[in-house]
């Protein structure tokens, strides 16, 4: 079972990322873009805060080599957050 902090907290620069597609009705996906693709690997490069309030995170995505601006949920941490 995923960990509710893995796609629910804040996410700084460096954090490793990848993209978790949601599909809003089958055959139609969230991605704008055909580069990124459901698992693709990236790194948190800055947040982003629109003019409207809303926070997006600025990713470096790996495979595809470029950076894009991705709501939080469509952001999985590619790591567990052990509590101290």
């Amino acid at each position: 079972m995923d960990d509710p902090l893995d796609f629910m907290s804040e996410l700084r620069p460096g954090d490793l990322v990848y993209y978790a597609e949601y599909y809003y009705y089958p055959g139609m996906t969230s991605s704008i873009r055909d580069d990124i693709i459901d698992g693709d690997m990236g790194i948190v490069v800055q947040e982003i805060v629109t003019v409207l309030g809303y926070r997006t995170y600025q990713v470096w995505w790996v495979r595809a080599g470029l950076t894009t601006n991705v709501a939080r949920a469509n952001l999985k941490l590619a790591y567990t957050i052990k509590p101290n």
